[in-house]
């Protein structure tokens, strides 16, 4: 069966993204929204469990992305996420301070 061109390129696709990635959980210091710097009130605990634990699978997100209701789904999903994946959950007090700070700078509903 012949394959299409695509089929031909991806795998040689893969492995140069692969070798050019960062390691796992390392955002160079950004966020899919921007630079770190522009995260509110970064001395909070809420803001340090995001910096540490959000940003071991993806960008930390801005607390702004989602209102507090859609943020304690949010993050009752990514524990389970991390859970599925072998890596322990976070702890109750620090998901209480991630969602007290998610809450403060959430957007708010519409």
């Amino acid at each position: 069966m012949k394959r299409g061109w695509l089929a031909r390129l991806a795998p040689g696709a893969l492995a140069l993204l692969a070798a050019c990635s960062a390691a796992p959980g390392d955002s160079g210091g950004r966020t899919a929204e921007g630079d770190l710097a522009a995260f509110p009130e970064m001395d909070a605990p809420g803001y340090a469990v995001l910096a540490s634990q959000c940003s071991r699978c993806h960008a930390a997100p801005q607390p702004a992305r989602h209102t507090a209701d859609e943020w304690r789904r949010v993050v009752r999903r990514m524990q389970l996420h991390r859970v599925q994946r072998g890596m322990a959950a976070i702890a109750d007090a620090d998901v209480k301070a991630l969602l007290d700070y998610l809450s403060r700078h959430a957007r708010r509903p519409s």
